[in-house]
This record gives structure tokens, C-alpha cells and sequence, in this order.
């Protein structure tokens, strides 16, 4: 009978998932006495770690902390408080390099750079994105990119980059300049929408397309959502993210403004498309039946599954909120990049998606449509991973009940339905990755 090696034993049993095939237990038995004490110790670790990423999906998307500087002092910010610490760009090349082996058979790969404001560190974010597109390549995946910005440091430079890279640049801005300037100001104390706005006829010279927004709406801004939406159109953008700030008190007056606010802002999307599809609002995009579809057997969100982040000390967190809490501290942190993931536990315990955990989800008439509300908003606002916030659950309410009461709004720009659930991310950080959907042969980038 043949011999095998220590070598030829690690490399089959570690790498193969099909090793009971190539080896009877006899052989595998007389392999394993062979095998040295640091062996032995080697072969453990790699089956371990191999057993235990089995259980997640390929990490396809990471939140890489540029710099943890801004130039706003917005009063609600999740990342927590600004320091003038920037990542080294030796750190953000070893953050692609785990990224990419953490992508594992994944075929496309999307980094979101994050901050503070990245815009600040240009030279890193040219430096990144040289560094993963060559690294791409090189390992045979498709490397896409995002920047969230506050906008106000959008310039030639700044656009040609995106250009450059295809990158999809997602502007802070929450509604008309009263809304906006309420909450997102300068160090001085000034406003900051005028600064934004004015950087949007730029925005449109580079790309036709016009601009995307995250509107983030507070109980003192909520009655004039439908017409910041308004006017952001009227100045050139076409693509919202809407989303409330979950971590303030809600009234429960404001509440039902809120449903009122988002169903005039329904009506004005199907009035604004009517004749052509000029403005796309992810939030009535998906009709009922396939949000049915998606999350009847799942809950949660992409936080630790296909998501990661890595914050300005190389510490891996499930996604860039989770890195933010507890003053910048972070929660939930599953390991570093000088050890790779350790906090299996804790990644297992973010991304658990049985419908059974929701405790306080199961008497919902919704439960089966709803992804059950962002874990780390949950943590810090309630202290647990698996009970969404009362604000998220009247949002969610009221979203759904638009839906099933106006089933047109959805029908004017769905989102594609074969996607897996798995690559679809509600992640309020974001715009749909690549872009807007390809619909009638056209290709629409919410910004660039």
C-alpha cells in the first residue's frame, strides 16, 4: 500500500472537500501517524478554518475605512467621533490582498470606501483602487468600487478618478437646504448644503446621468421629506436612498408623518416617470410577491455573510456600522488583519438568518417581506443583534403598506428578480452595486 506524505496529506485532506474519495480510511489512518506533532498541529488549524468558513458565503463586499477624518461635524454620523487617523497605504494593500482571498470562487469582488471623508485622501483612494484593479485582474475577478461622500469636496479631480475607476459616488444629502443644514455642518456651525449643490452642474458635466443621494430623515426634518425629494430632483438628482435615523427618539406623531411624507413621495415617483424613467428610489422598487420571495426563509442582513469592513487599525468588523459603535470602538469585532478572522462566535451570532431568532418579528403580519432590520442599529438601540427597533419596524409598515395599497409604484423601474438573495444588499450605506439596472438597453450609473 503507498505511502503519503505529511505534505501530500495536508494538501489533500485540507483543500479537497471530496478527500474520502481519494483515500480509504486505512490509508488515511496510516497517513496520519506519519505525520509530525507541528504537522498534526497544521493539518487542525486548516480543516478547523475550513469547516468554519464553510459556513459563510464568499465575502463579495467590504467597507474599507480610508481615513477616519471629515470636514462635516454632522450630529447623527454612525461612524462616531473624527480623528485625524488615516490607514497607512501598506494596510489598505494587505486589506485587498485579504479581501480577495476571503472572496474565495466569488467572481466579482466590491469594495465601498469609507470614512471620515475619503475625499480628503485622494492620493489613498487612487492608491487603493490602482492596487485591487492590478490584483483583480491577476487573480481572475472583477473588482467594482463605491465612495460615500458628504460632497462637498467633489471636484475635476475628484470625477476623474471616478471615471477612471467606474467608481459610483453615493452624495449625503437630506432634503432641501433647511432639512440638510439642520444636522450636516461645517466645524463652524454653517450649512453645508450650498457647498454640496453647487458641485452637482459638475457632477452632471461628467456624467449625464445626474447625481444619487442618501437622505437620512430625523423626527425634525420628516415633514418636509416629499419636498426636499422634490427640489433634490428639480437640481439634478435622480437616484434616493431614504432612510431614518433609527438612533433618536420618534414620536409617535412622527411616525405616521413619515407614512404620510413617504406616500406623497410615491406619488410624486410615479408622476416624475410617467413619460420617461427620469428618478429610481430602491425603497419602491420591489413589489411585494418578490420581497415575499426573498425573505420568507430569511432574515438579517448582508453584515458578516458576503459583507465585511476594515477600519483604519485593521480591525475587521461584519460591516462599517458594527465599526462605528461604542464611540468608534466598534462591536462585534471578528478579528484583525494581522491574524485574519478569529471571533468566529461572534460572526456566526451577526449572521444567523433562521426566521426563529426574530422572536419579536413572528406575530408580524409582515414578517415574511422584511429582512428583519440592520443588526448593529438593533445592538446599539436595543441590545440585540435580533430585535429591530420600533422606528425600523414602523418604516418597514409603512413601506409595505405602500406597496400593497399602490402596486403601480412598483411596476415603473423593478429591480431585477433573479437576482439570489444573497447578492442583494439593503445595506442603507449604499446604491445598488454597478449601478442603476440595465432595463430597454440602457445602462444608467446613479452617479459617477
Amino acid at each position: 500500500m503507498a505511502a503519503f506524505s505529511g505534505a501530500k496529506i495536508l494538501a489533500v485532506m485540507a483543500t479537497s472537500p471530496l478527500w474520502r474519495n481519494s483515500m480509504d480510511l486505512e490509508q488515511i489512518s496510516e497517513a496520519l501517524q506519519q505525520l509530525s506533532q507541528e504537522d498534526m498541529g497544521e493539518l487542525s488549524r486548516r480543516m478547523v478554518t475550513a469547516v468554519r468558513q464553510s459556513e459563510f458565503q464568499p465575502t463579495n463586499t467590504v467597507d474599507l475605512f480610508i481615513t477616519q477624518a471629515c470636514n462635516l461635524r454632522c450630529d447623527y454620523c454612525f461612524v462616531g467621533r473624527k480623528k485625524p487617523r488615516h490607514a497607512t497605504e501598506e494596510q489598505l494593500h494587505r486589506a485587498v490582498d485579504f479581501v480577495l482571498k476571503e472572496s474565495a470562487n466569488a467572481k466579482q469582488v466590491k469594495f465601498v470606501l469609507f470614512g471620515g471623508e475619503p475625499l480628503l485622501r485622494k492620493d489613498l483612494v487612487r492608491s487603493v483602487a490602482e492596487y485591487s484593479r492590478r490584483r483583480g485582474r491577476e487573480t481572475g475577478k472583477q473588482v467594482i468600487f463605491e465612495l460615500t461622500t458628504n460632497g462637498t469636496l467633489i471636484d475635476d479631480d475628484a470625477l476623474e478618478l471616478a471615471h477612471e475607476f467606474g467608481f459610483n459616488y453615493l452624495i449625503s444629502i437630506d432634503g432641501d437646504r433647511c432639512s440638510h443644514d439642520l444636522h450636516r455642518k461645517m466645524p463652524d456651525g454653517s450649512g453645508s448644503f450650498d457647498t454640496i449643490v453647487d458641485k452637482i452642474p459638475l457632477v452632471q458635466r461628467w456624467d449625464g446621468h445626474g447625481a444619487a443621494g442618501r437622505v437620512t430623515v430625523n423626527p425634525d426634518t420628516i415633514g418636509r421629506l416629499a419636498r426636499g425629494i422634490r427640489e433634490l430632483v428639480e437640481i439634478g438628482f435622480t437616484f434616493f436612498l431614504i432612510a431614518a435615523n433609527e438612533d433618536v427618539t420618534w414620536s409617535r406623531e412622527d411616525l405616521d408623518e413619515y407614512g404620510r411624507q413617504l406616500e406623497e413621495v410615491a406619488r410624486f415617483y410615479i408622476k416624475v416617470n410617467e413619460k420617461e424613467r427620469r428618478v429610481q428610489i430602491p425603497t419602491f422598487m420591489e413589489p411585494l410577491e418578490v420581497k415575499q420571495k426573498r425573505f420568507t426563509h430569511l432574515w438579517g442582513c448582508h453584515a458578516g455573510r458576503g459583507r465585511l469592513a476594515i477600519d483604519c487599525d485593521g480591525r475587521i468588523f461584519p460591516c462599517a456600522r458594527f465599526a462605528g459603535l461604542q464611540d468608534d470602538e466598534g462591536v462585534y469585532q471578528l478579528g484583525t488583519l494581522e491574524d485574519g478572522i478569529t471571533e468566529w462566535a461572534a460572526r456566526r451570532r451577526v449572521s444567523y438568518d433562521d426566521p426563529q431568532t426574530r422572536y419579536h418579528c413572528l406575530a408580524c403580519e409582515y414578517h415574511e417581506y422584511c429582512t428583519g432590520g440592520c443588526p448593529a442599529t438593533s445592538f446599539q438601540n436595543c441590545g440585540s443583534v435580533f430585535r429591530p427597533t420600533e422606528v425600523f419596524c414602523a418604516v418597514a409598515k409603512t413601506t409595505l403598506k405602500i406597496l400593497k395599497e399602490m402596486p403601480e409604484v412598483a411596476q415603473i423601474w423593478p429591480l431585477p428578480t433573479e437576482a439570489p438573495y444573497e447578492k442583494a444588499d439593503s445595506c442603507e450605506t449604499e446604491a445598488p452595486s454597478g449601478g442603476q439596472p440595465e432595463l430597454e438597453g440602457e445602462h444608467i450609473q446613479p452617479i459617477s
